[in-house]
């Protein structure tokens, strides 16, 4: 499964499954979505390898989509891929779309409630049936108030049956905050790093990623270190942020660069140590207690690097440097 991914739509390098963005480029991947009013909707495509390149392509972004039930619906007509979404969203699935010759558009498509989606086409058959209902008697009245009532709800549930996005649920999983500042901060860093200190730093986050999308997955490991929700996921974010906050400096301290280098070594090492810990967990399962003290251990690793790469940042040296001076 680690070998599915797609090519990023901006410097055309592969992307594993799962990477929130590109390690490359910082691009975000196009299955990193955030929330909004839009949808992205898919042209037909009658096209079987075309179609079967479109399906593969998005489950590679969303592997919870299902093959047979994607392949018909794009073969019957226009399709939701995903609704829920922001702008910026649905132009990255189009942009990726259109690269194997798949036209998408972007159209209304946010939550809507219970009240909106009663508002549709069955309300003029309802009023109608209002309207007749006085005239006649019996049971023939009672039908038309009958037909009133259902007319709208079945509109309703017909059109969420068929225009209900590929990707479950009124919207896929949302990319948090946190994620999507680090994809910013690291696509600004790395056009100004050699290609040397840029491939570090791809080595680290490619690390750092494949160990997240481990702790995302269903396995038993997984939910011993807390999934998503564990203190290891968030450190996770701090290591990779404190990389990117090396690479920075990288560039705005030149003198300061093989020191530097130095530290995002220890960054990988750390988290080559931690991936190696996990995949330990995989061979040998241990008890609550041991795995807790070991998991708290490597946390506080993490803590220890994470600080100490922040107190030795050259701006501080450099300060120091100019109070010796003086």
């Amino acid at each position: 499964m680690d070998s599915i991914g797609h090519t990023c739509t901006s410097c055309e390098k592969s992307i594993k499954q799962g990477y929130p963005f590109c390690p490359a480029c910082g691009e975000l991947s196009p299955s990193s979505i955030s929330s909004g009013d839009l949808a992205v909707e898919i042209q037909e495509v009658p096209s079987k390898i075309l179609r079967t390149n479109a399906v593969s392509l998005i489950r590679s972004w969303f592997p919870e989509v299902d093959l047979f039930e994607a392949d018909t619906r794009l073969f019957r007509g226009r399709s939701l891929l995903a609704s829920g979404i922001d702008e910026e969203s649905a132009e990255r699935l189009i942009r990726a779309l259109k690269a194997i010759n798949i036209e998408g558009t972007i159209v209304p498509g946010g939550p809507k409630k219970v009240w909106e989606q009663l508002w549709n086409p069955g309300l003029i058959l309802s009023a109608a049936a209002l309207i007749g209902a006085p005239l006649f008697g019996g049971l023939t009245a009672f039908l038309l108030l009958l037909v009133a009532l259902v007319a709208p709800i079945a509109v309703a549930a017909f059109r969420m049956k068929y225009r209900r996005p590929l990707v479950s649920g009124t919207r896929p999983g949302l990319l948090s905050e946190g994620w999507r500042v680090l994809a910013g901060d690291y696509a600004e860093v790395v056009k100004g790093l050699s290609v040397d200190d840029r491939s570090k730093l791809a080595s680290i986050m490619e690390e750092g990623f494949d160990l997240r999308n481990r702790l995302k997955d269903q396995s038993l490991p997984a939910a011993a270190a807390g999934s998503e929700m564990g203190d290891l996921y968030v450190k996770l974010r701090e290591i990779l942020s404190s990389a990117v906050r090396i690479g920075h400096e990288i560039t705005k301290f030149p003198e300061e660069a093989q020191r530097l280098r130095g530290e995002l070594d220890d960054l990988f090492r750390l988290l080559e140590k931690t991936v190696t810990w996990f995949g330990s967990l995989d061979q040998d399962y241990k008890q609550t207690s041991r795995l807790s003290d070991e998991l708290d251990t490597i946390i506080l690793g993490i803590d220890n690097i994470v600080r100490e790469v922040r107190t030795k940042e050259p701006h501080t040296i450099q300060s120091q440097q100019q109070k010796l001076v003086e």
